[in-house]
């Protein structure tokens, strides 16, 4: 279930996300100023309700990008609003485009700015663009697991060849042991998936699991880009071979037995998302297929037009 790989129109390879259709710049909220020139921008997608919004209500969160910028998009029911739009690098730089993210229940935006694919200083904003703050530099860039959320105020970052963990609120930062490599959090913070020194490591319990060797062989390893709510299932995704991120999910997990779970209705994985009530939600072209806490099919929900190749990046009901 390994997705196809997407090439930025900067250059950049952003695993994921494709340009999308986007409404004027003149009602645009900028992350980067915090100021807001006129209402957020909507567009309304023609595509009928789905029967399965009853299961699913609440705000799914996109991530889309145009030649210049990166767009968040809020979409609740058929309404798809724009939120932010947080400007591309300069100088041929590639923090912004590997490290942009959203909190697990869209409360706030992050990313790293650098002059460089190396390093760069960490923003972090009210998913409207607001309230934007700058929270640390020599913040590294490179890899998928950049910036990993501890609930919504809390992030992982690295710093040199050592994990912080930063409040947002309060600052504080805190150096994590040299041991334990952080890889994701369940959406509420409350549980951990991480290596401890060769152990693959999922809410307290030790796992294995080895991917389809042929499909191994083209990458650097993989890691755990998200922890279902119980810590049971991890969301694998692979490490690529140059400096650019893949944000892909070629697998969900089981812990329990270290198999990839096949699941019901879907197909090639953009990006799963593990929600705090238990909903898992497989993003792919064109659609958000719905699971129960145990991975039962639960139905699809069809993306606003333009989104079909964007990234999800959060829930909240």
């Amino acid at each position: 279930m390994v997705c196809a790989r997407v090439i930025d129109p900067r250059g950049n390879h952003l695993h994921g996300i494709a340009p999308a259709p986007l409404p004027g710049a003149s009602t645009a909220t900028s992350a980067t100023t915090g100021a807001t020139t006129g209402p957020p921008a909507k567009v309304e997608s023609s595509a009928p309700p789905s029967v399965t919004e009853t299961v699913l209500k609440g705000t799914r969160w996109y991530l889309a990008s145009t030649p210049t910028e990166y767009v968040v998009h809020a979409v609740t029911g058929t309404d798809d609003k724009v939120t932010a739009r947080i400007p591309g690098d300069s100088n041929d730089a590639h923090c912004v485009s590997q490290t942009i993210t959203v909190s697990p229940t869209g409360k706030r935006l992050a990313w790293v700015e650098g002059s460089d694919e190396l390093n760069g200083t960490l923003k972090v904003a009210d998913t409207d663009g607001s309230h934007r703050q700058t929270l640390g530099t020599g913040v590294l860039c490179l890899g998928a697991d950049t910036l990993i959320w501890k609930g919504d105020d809390q992030l992982v970052l690295t710093k040199g060849n050592q994990q912080h963990l930063v409040d947002i609120a309060t600052r504080a930062d805190t150096a994590l042991p040299t041991t334990e490599q952080v890889e994701s959090y369940s959406p509420d913070g409350s549980k951990v998936a991480k290596t401890v020194g060769q152990q693959r490591v999922a809410n307290g319990k030790s796992y294995k699991y080895t991917p389809p060797a042929a499909m191994a062989e083209h990458y650097d390893g993989w890691s755990a880009r998200g922890l279902s709510a119980d810590g049971r299932y991890v969301a694998a995704g692979w490490e690529g071979t140059d400096p650019s991120r893949w944000r892909d999910t070629f697998a969900i997990v089981d812990t329990t037995t270290g198999k990839a779970v096949a699941l019901p209705g879907s197909g090639e994985e953009n990006s799963v998302v593990f929600t705090a009530g238990g909903l898992v939600l497989a993003h792919q072209a064109g659609q958000t297929v719905i699971f129960d806490a145990r991975l039962q099919h639960q139905g699809e929900i069809r993306d606003p037009a333009g989104l079909q190749n964007a990234l999800l990046l959060g829930f909240r009901p």
